[in-house]
């Protein structure tokens, strides 16, 4: 019998940013006609080797898969009638595979499995593949952003703190110093005083105070570059934690909020693709994010343009 697994889910909104800046959303069509260009191919993308694979379209809904593939550092395989370990003798061509499954709705929403294993954060690759293609191609758009979608929740909250004793953030130094060159006024300051070694996580805590005795406009500016921070498209695979402690309006006592937990993310059993694998069916995985969506349908509509 074929076990099932838990499988968490994420959710990010796709828009296409224009030469003079501006940002918009574009049809299934357009994603769809440069992912094709890199279905069923080998991509090298820095230090990762990925292979990605269309499974069709269905209700203006297309389905992918994103693989991991490992070539080197694999584990061995243990004889348990000899008691002794052997490597896995593969050829030069093989590699072990680490599939993600991810569906792209209306062009406007992807809805990704995390897979600790394989590409944990489906959003981050796209986002590299589509502009490396964008970079070498004449479209209207010169890049994309696929941000990760939080409840709309966090955002009234952000907006109630009247009172930050303390920021507590815990990101990779590479995506500091590329956030710091991006906006030097609100991120340029905030991680000046790091040293960025490259390669490493930077655990940083901010002071700040009460809004009665902090200028309206910096406390906001404050508030405004967290929220630029949580909604950045590299986000969710350089940020390990954000926490805020502090007082919201009406309230009296100090509270900590950890804002990565404010994603939107289901979480559902997938059934395994076979008895010995740790991959997921992909028939399974694809039914449980689109069913994921539609629970999530009325938070989601937030994120889409109409033209």
């Amino acid at each position: 019998m074929v076990n099932d697994v838990s499988r968490k889910i994420h959710f990010f909104q796709v828009e296409w940013v224009k030469g003079n800046g501006e940002r918009i959303q574009k049809d299934l069509k357009f994603i769809e006609s440069i992912l094709n260009s890199y279905s069923n191919q080998i991509i090298k993308l820095y230090n990762d080797e990925l292979f990605i694979r269309r499974h069709g379209v269905k209700n203006n809904r297309s389905f992918w898969r994103l693989e991991k593939i490992r070539k080197d550092e694999l584990p061995l395989k243990f004889n348990e009638l000899h008691l002794k370990e052997d490597p896995l003798n593969l050829q030069e061509h093989e590699g072990l595979a680490e599939p993600s499954h991810f569906v792209i709705f209306d062009g406007k929403i992807i809805g990704a499995e995390y897979n600790h294993y394989g590409v944990r954060w489906v959003n981050s690759k796209l986002v590299r593949i589509i502009n490396d293609y964008l970079s070498n191609n004449s479209t209207d758009v010169v890049r994309v952003e696929i941000k990760p979608i939080f409840r709309k929740e966090l955002y009234n909250l952000l907006e109630r703190f009247i009172e930050i004793r303390g920021i507590t953030i815990k990101i990779a130094t590479n995506y500091a110093r590329l956030l710091a060159k991006e906006d030097p006024e609100s991120f340029g300051k905030m991680f000046s005083a790091a040293e960025l070694i490259d390669g490493v996580w930077l655990s940083l805590g901010v002071t700040i105070g009460s809004r009665k005795h902090v200028e309206i406009s910096k406390f906001d500016r404050i508030k405004e570059s967290i929220k630029r921070l949580l909604r950045h498209p590299e986000a969710t695979e350089n940020l390990r934690a954000i926490n805020i402690r502090g007082r919201l309006e009406g309230e009296e006592s100090i509270e900590e909020f950890n804002l990565l937990e404010e994603m939107l993310v289901s979480e559902k059993r997938v059934a395994k693709l076979d008895e010995r694998s740790r991959a997921v069916n992909p028939e399974s995985m694809f039914n449980a994010i689109v069913d994921s969506y539609y629970a999530f349908e009325n938070e989601l509509k937030e994120y889409i343009k109409r033209s």
